[in-house]
């Protein structure tokens, strides 16, 4: 699963979601992710961010399309277990506090030069649906 970001006026985040793992990706927006990208890596996510996580996982969101041109800042994709096939794609309204206080926690937690990494994880690398997310040549 990934989710996008956008609250900030120049970069989109992304955090891609896999088992207990999560990736964040900071990127200037609108471009694409490239291999200049911030790449933060965090291997065991903690239970208490894993129930966070899953409560936006498996929210309906509260916004729908047609948008005005700046669109929502938030989305989420979801994408098979295996990430090999995109199923849906829901979103969160700009005012949304609690989707955005919780994704600022998490930013705020975890993009530490500590959790920065060059490299993608060998899960994302594999994966024909996130890495297009990412764009990052190896």
């Amino acid at each position: 699963m990934v989710f996008s970001d956008r609250q900030d006026a120049v970069y989109e985040t992304l955090f891609i979601i896999h088992a207990h793992e999560m990736l964040i990706v900071k990127h200037v927006f609108p471009t694409p992710p490239t291999e200049f990208s911030e790449l933060y890596l965090i291997q065991n996510l903690t239970e208490q961010n894993i129930e966070l996580l899953h409560k936006w996982a498996y929210s309906d969101g509260d916004a729908e399309p047609p948008f005005v041109p700046s669109g929502p800042w938030r989305a989420r994709v979801d994408v098979t277990a295996d990430g090999q096939e995109r199923l849906d794609t829901v979103w969160f309204a700009n005012e949304n506090e609690y989707i955005a206080a919780d994704f600022a926690n998490l930013s705020a937690r975890y993009q530490t030069k500590e959790l920065m990494t060059p490299e993608l994880p060998e899960w994302l690398r594999d994966s024909g649906v996130l890495m297009p997310f990412v764009r990052t040549e190896e």
